[in-house]
């Protein structure tokens, strides 16, 4: 594999993993604060936040199954 896929595939994996860190950041972050009474402007937040979780764990798979070679489909 080349130098700079590597390096792309490394930037994905960090990517998926502050995503997902910042996505339950945020959703902990506004479920607290509706908790507390301090619920004002928590729906944009919170629908700020639900998609980033999935968007995250698609770039974890994508980071995860990345190392691995393609089966050749039309040699066979």
């Amino acid at each position: 594999m080349p130098r700079s896929v590597r390096l792309a595939m490394v930037g994905v994996r960090v990517r998926a993993l502050l995503s997902l860190a910042a996505g339950a950041l945020l959703l902990s972050l506004v479920s607290d604060a509706v908790g507390h009474g301090g619920g004002e402007g928590a729906g944009l937040l919170r629908s700020g936040a639900m998609p980033s979780v999935p968007v995250a764990l698609a770039l974890v798979l994508c980071g995860a199954l990345s190392g691995r070679q393609a089966p050749n489909w039309f040699d066979r």
